[in-house]
Formats: structure tokens, sequence, C-alpha cells
């Protein structure tokens, strides 16, 4: 008697088990947050419209090479597409790394940016901080520039530490001039020298 109770408690829990682990792994994805598309269809649609519409792509790359041979990377840790705008792309927590052909290098960082991918600009806002190989440490709240050419332009205060000194400005230029980098402050430049020893 007691073999045949063991037997049949075997060949239930083969049953038996199965069973659970599937209701159990059903009701992870049933439950899962997700749209419901009944609530979707009582709110006019709402919900589900801003899912589709909000196409967000985790860790993006933008890499390719400017007419005067700079190569220049971006990346960032999110990026969505403008509702209004097919061609913008809004960045977060973005990088950017500009390296010309004779080795000078620029580091840009910034919390939010936006690319325009048909005119090819970048431009970069809150707390932007560039640093280049050449030793300056420039802050501002705002980079404009171009992804087809080496042209950055911060249009309003930059604040800079650099070989010279402490420097304060109106706005600056980065480019290309005749193959080298040039940093060029504007508007009512101020420097604190600081000499060497």
């Amino acid at each position: 008697m007691r073999p045949d109770l063991h037997t049949r408690t075997v060949a239930l829990a083969k049953v038996i088990l199965p069973l659970a682990a599937l209701a159990i792994l059903s009701s992870l994805f049933l439950l899962s947050g997700g749209i419901d598309p009944h609530r979707a269809a009582r709110e006019g649609g709402d919900a589900l419209r801003e899912a589709a519409m909000s196409e967000r792509v985790g860790l993006p790359e933008i890499a390719g090479t400017t007419r005067t041979g700079e190569r220049i990377r971006v990346t960032a840790d999110s990026a969505s597409r403008d509702r209004n705008r097919r061609d913008l792309l809004r960045i977060e927590r973005v990088a950017a790394h500009v390296e010309a052909p004779g080795g000078a290098r620029i580091d840009a960082r910034a919390w939010k940016g936006e690319v325009e991918m048909d005119a090819q600009r970048l431009r970069l806002e809150n707390e932007v901080t560039l640093e280049t190989s050449t030793g300056y440490r420039i802050e501002t709240d705002a980079l404009e520039g171009s992804l087809r050419e080496l042209r950055l332009v911060a249009p309003g205060p930059v604040r800079a530490m650099g070989p010279p000194g402490q420097i304060s400005a109106g706005g600056m230029v980065v480019e290309n001039r005749g193959g080298l980098v040039d940093v060029v402050f504007q508007k009512g430049v101020r420097l604190v020298y600081r000499p060497t020893d």
C-alpha cells in the first residue's frame, strides 16, 4: 500500500509543479507594468499615444569626420526624437570628443543637448564644460557647433582656466584655422594673469 501512495504522490507532483511554475511565470507577465489598452481607450488613447511618440534610445552614439579631418564622437545616456521635428534628437548627459589631425583634442560635457540631423548641428546646454589638450578648462551655459566642420561657439559668458591664468569673456569661438585648433575669447575678455615659476 505504501509504495502505491509514493507512486501516486510523485505522479501528482509531476503534474502540479510544472502547472504551478507556469502560473507563477504567467502572473509575472500579467502583473508587470504596461499599457492597459482598455484604460488607453477610456482616456482617449493618451497613454498609448505617449508611449508610441517617446521613441527613447539608451546610450546613443554619433560619430564622423569633418571636412577638415577632425574626428567627432558624441555619446549620451539617452536620446529621444522631438515630437514636432523629426530631424531633432534631444540628448541627456552628453559627452563630445573632438580629435584634430595634428593631435589636438577637445572634450565637452553637458547635462542636455540637441542634434539637428539634417543640418548636422549640435547644441549643448546646462553646465557645459570643455577641456582642451592645450590645458584649458572652460565652463559656459551653452555651446553650439557643426558636425561638418570644427566650429564651436559659446554665445554667452564663459569662464576658463588655462596656461596664462583665469579668463572670463562674453563669448568664445573654437575653430580650425589652417590646421590649428584656435580658442578665441570674445566680448570683454578679462585675464587674471598667473605667472609661472
